[in-house]
Order: structure tokens, then C-alpha cells, then sequence
């Protein structure tokens, strides 16, 4: 132990005295580990962490199928049916997205809201952390308007205070009563409250499809079995109502992460590749220090000291140079998650998720050590002490040196990796530069556009949302530099519309069980030539 803290001394007195090789290798440590640090906390948050449910091998998504959409979202009557009939399910849950304005608290604020059946909190297997989840009853039409709060929410909009329920929202002009609150680690749909859906069963609804649906199965029921009761349950389905669709079984983990795997596997094969390079300019930098040190290490090797005290000294000033360029590199990743959170919240499955926690760091310790390893080991080797030794008993260090060869070996290997990327990061370019030069069938340049939420009482009736946007287009039109203006319920290649199944009057071309579903958005105002 003497030994080691003598060593781990006179490694951080020979850090300061090289003070550029230090600094280039720290530097060089810190971007490579920061990285691969910050990539390898999204890769662990959205592929290895679990899904924050009990038994989440038991979940399943529960799609609609259909000729040009194999994982639609179900209609009520579909979901009904499913929930009545299905052998394979312990619980069957859905919703929708919902958005309310709430008044009351300030200035009028838009909330992103859930509406879910009942018995989700079932699907999902998550009690609130206070308070109730909403009962059967409240879930049915003119049930109780209650609200079940989001972890974040809840720390936004009242600091925490665990004395929140039975205190009252206001929501579209209707007071909704808290019954409760999720846990933090609790994200369904980036939802802010969760509400009730209160859907009445219609039959005339059948083609309306706007319900995600979740599902837990049984104990021992596979997800392959699952999908062949389900599909069988669709054709039965399919031959007592017409107009109806397929069924399909899928992983809620792989329906939540499949699509994303290939992209943040290709990535984290990227930074280490980054990684890989950085290693290799620090054992070229340190490759280089130890042939300016040959002199001071085979005069040490000549007064008695070992292979494994020279080996162990170098190693110990790698380690010291990784260590600190690892512990830089924490601080860089956590800024680097910040901002590429901040950017791609909303469209990142899972990303609540990622954190730099125990699990990260214990990764990041792990590189540590290992490049420094590495890098503190391969110039030793290069440098062949035996060699070294036989030269200082013939005065001359000169022969010694051995680490021409590796050296070049190193650049051509930095090289190869460098142009890798640079190819990779060149094709990825070009995609997107003919992504964005494509043609979209519109121009959005010069274009402004904005949301609109009623909420109050006074536009409970059609007529009388209608006026109030006939009112604000009327107005608009008029001011300075305003060309055009128009109005929509959904933005075309924003966000989805409402759809249904297509059918025409007086006989539909379409086969039995066939008809399209399309997408549709309300034109509520336009001007000419917009």
C-alpha cells in the first residue's frame, strides 16, 4: 500500500511537470468519456432501464388492424368488444389524448390532458402516490368530473403541498376535484392530468378510431398466443358487424422502443469509435513521454526496480490523467443531456427516463479505468524494458525506443476510424439535405401559425364557436403584413387529424371488411387563394 501511494505521488508530480502531454490527455480523456457517458445514459434509459410497471413483460399494446395503417388505435365499440371477449387479458385499458384550458390560477393556461377508461390503473399496475385512481362509476357518461394529477404538475402548479385533494381544477370552464397524484417516476403519454374518458357505447361509432389501447396478460400467456386469440376474436368480429378490421397483439416494450433501437445502437457504436480515437491519441502522446523518459526508467531498472514497479508507476499516471478526464466528462454529459433533452422530449420514447445515475456513473468509472489501463499498458509494452535495460548497461538508450512502428500504427488505426465517420456523418447529411429540399405540397415559408382553445361557458354551442372564429379571422385579415389567413382544426403534417372509415352513398366499391381509413381535417375558415 506504501508502495501504490508512492506511486500514485510521483504520478501526479509527473502530471504537473508534463503539464502539455497532461492537459491533451485530460482534454482528449474528457470529450471521449463525456460522450460515450451522455450516449450510454440515453441507450440504458430507453433500452436496458425497465419499464417502471410491475411485471412489464405482462403489458401489451392492442392494435386495430387494418390495409394501410397495421397499428391503428381501436373505436369505442371495437374496444368494448375486445375487452367483453378477449381469453388472454387479466386487464384492458384505453386513452386518448385531451387538451384543456384551465382558468382559475392566473393567467388562462392550455394543459395536456389524458382521458382514459377507468381501467388503465389496472392495465398499468401504478397507484397513485396519493389519494385514489377514478373508480368504474366516475368512468361512466355524466360521471363525477374528477382529476388525477401528474407528479410534475402537481410540483408546478402546487409546490408539493400534500394537502391537494379534494381541492378543485377548473378545466374548459367545469370545476374537476383532485383525487389524486402519480408517482414521479409515473409518464403516460406525457400527460399533465388524467381525466375520466366517460365515453358512451355507440355502435354508429364502429369506423371512429381514436382509442390506444393497453392490455396486461394473464399469468402465463405469451404475447404470441395472446395475438392468435386476438386475431381469431377479429375474423368472428369482422363476420357479425361488416365494416370491420383485423386484430394484433404486440410487446408494450418492443411497440415503445423498437423503432429507435437501430438508431441508438448505431450511435452508441459511433462515440465509441469517438472513444477509440481519443485512447488512441493519448497512447500516442504517452508513447511518446515514455521514449523522452527511456533514460529515466532504464536508469531505474538498473538501480533494482522491477518490471511490475515500472509498469505499475505508468499505469498509475495514465490512471490519474483518465480518471480526471472522466470525472470532466461527467460534467460535460450532464450538461449534453440537458440540451438534447430539452430538444427531443416530446419526440424520444422514454425520455423521463434517462439520467445519469449509479448505473451510468458505474459505467463511466468502468471506461475510466479501462482507457487508462490501456493506454498507461501499450506504450509500456512498446517500449520493451528489456531492451531498455541491456542499453543502459552499454550506456546508450538510444535502440530502445521500439515505438516507431506503433506509433504509426495508432495514426492509420485514428485514420481509418475518423474516415469512418466522416462517412457516416456524410451520408446522414445528405439525407437530410434532401429531406429538407423535398417537396412537401406546400410552402411554409412566411407562414405563422398558432393554437386557438375555447373554454368558458360561452362557447358550449357550435354557433357559438363558430362566431368566435369567424370574429378572430375577420380580424386578422386586416392588419399590417397579414397576406392570407386560415383556419383548421389540425395543421397538415403536425399532428393527426380525426378519422374514420370511408364509405360512399348508394354502395361501397370497397370488399366486405375493407373500407379505408382516412384522415380529415375541418376547414373552419379560409381565404381565397391561400
Amino acid at each position: 500500500m506504501t508502495k501504490l501511494g508512492q506511486d500514485i505521488r510521483y504520478a501526479a508530480r509527473a502530471a504537473v511537470r508534463q503539464k502539455f502531454v497532461s492537459l491533451m490527455a485530460i482534454v482528449a480523456f474528457a470529450l471521449g468519456i463525456g460522450i460515450t457517458t451522455a450516449v450510454f445514459s440515453i441507450f440504458d434509459g430507453v433500452l436496458l432501464a425497465p419499464l417502471p410497471y410491475p411485471n412489464p413483460d405482462q403489458l401489451v399494446l392492442v392494435y386495430d388492424t387494418q390495409p394501410a395503417c397495421a397499428t391503428c388505435p381501436a373505436s369505442f365499440p371495437k374496444y368494448h368488444d375486445w375487452k367483453e371477449r378477449n381469453h388472454v387479458f387479466s386487464a384492458i385499458g384505453g386513452s386518448t389524448n385531451a387538451s384543456f384550458v384551465m382558468t382559475g390560477r392566473g393567467q388562462p393556461e392550455q394543459v395536456n390532458g389524458v382521458a382514459t377508461t377507468a381501467s388503465l390503473g389496472d392495465v398499468l399496475g401504478v397507484a397513485p402516490m396519493l389519494g385514489r385512481w377514478y373508480t368504474a362509476q366516475e368512468d361512466q357518461p355524466g360521471g363525477a368530473k374528477v382529476v388525477v394529477l401528474s407528479h410534475p404538475f402537481w410540483m408546478k402548479e402546487f409546490r408539493g403541498d400534500r394537502g391537494v385533494i379534494g381541492q378543485k381544477l377548473v378545466f374548459d370552464g367545469d370545476p374537476y376535484e383532485i383525487i389524486g397524484v402519480m408517482p414521479e417516476a409515473f409518464n403516460h403519454r406525457n400527460g399533465d392530468v388524467y381525466v375520466p374518458l366517460q365515453r358512451k357505447l355507440d355502435p354508429s361509432t364502429r369506423g371512429n378510431h381514436f382509442l390506444v389501447t393497453y392490455a396486461r396478460l394473464k399469468p402465463g400467456v405469451t404475447v404470441q398466443q395472446a395475438a392468435a386469440d386476438m386475431r381469431a376474436l377479429g375474423v368472428q368480429l369482422a363476420q357479425e358487424f361488416g365494416n370491420n378490421h383485423g386484430i394484433d397483439v404486440r410487446s408494450y416494450y418492443e411497440a415503445i422502443v423498437g423503432r429507435i433501437r437501430g438508431s441508438l445502437q448505431v450511435l452508441l457504436g459511433a462515440v465509441l469509435m469517438v472513444l477509440l480515437i481519443a485512447c488512441a491519441n493519448v497512447a500516442n502522446l504517452l508513447l511518446a513521454s515514455g521514449i523522452a523518459r527511456r533514460r529515466e526508467i532504464a536508469i531505474r531498472l538498473a538501480l533494482g526496480a522491477g518490471h511490475s514497479d515500472i509498469a505499475r508507476q505508468l499505469t498509475c499516471e495514465a490512471l490519474l490523467l483518465s480518471i480526471a478526464g472522466g470525472a470532466i466528462g461527467v460534467l460535460l454529459a450532464f450538461w449534453t443531456n440537458r440540451v438534447f433533452l430539452s430538444m427531443a422530449v416530446d419526440s424520444l420514447p422514454r425520455a423521463t427516463s434517462i439520467h445519469i445515475d449509479a448505473r451510468v456513473l458505474a459505467f463511466t468509472a468502468a471506461i475510466s479505468i479501462l482507457v487508462g489501463l490501456v493506454c498507461g499498458l501499450w506504450p509500456l509494452v512498446r517500449l520493451r524494458l528489456a531492451t531498455l535495460t541491456a542499453a543502459i548497461r552499454e550506456g546508450d538508450t538510444r535502440t530502445a525506443s521500439g515505438g516507431t512502428m506503433f506509433g504509426n500504427g495508432i495514426v492509420v488505426a485514428e485514420t481509418a476510424l475518423a474516415f469512418a465517420l466522416l462517412v457516416g456523418a456524410g451520408l446522414l447529411a445528405k439525407d437530410l439535405v434532401l429531406l429538407e429540399h423535398r417537396d412537401a405540397g406546400l410552402n411554409p415559408d412566411h407562414v405563422i401559425t398558432f393554437d386557438l382553445s375555447l373554454s368558458s361557458p360561452r362557447y358550449r354551442g357550435d354557433a357559438a364557436v363558430s362566431q368566435m372564429l369567424r370574429t378572430v379571422y375577420e380580424r386578422l385579415k386586416p392588419l399590417g403584413g397579414v397576406q392570407y389567413v386560415g383556419l383548421i382544426s389540425h395543421l397538415p403534417m403536425y399532428r393527426y387529424g380525426s378519422n374514420g372509415e370511408m364509405t360512399r352513398a348508394g354502395g361501397n366499391p370497397w370488399g366486405a371488411n375493407s373500407n379505408p381509413l382516412v384522415e380529415y381535417r375541418y376547414l373552419l375558415a379560409i381565404a381565397q387563394n391561400i
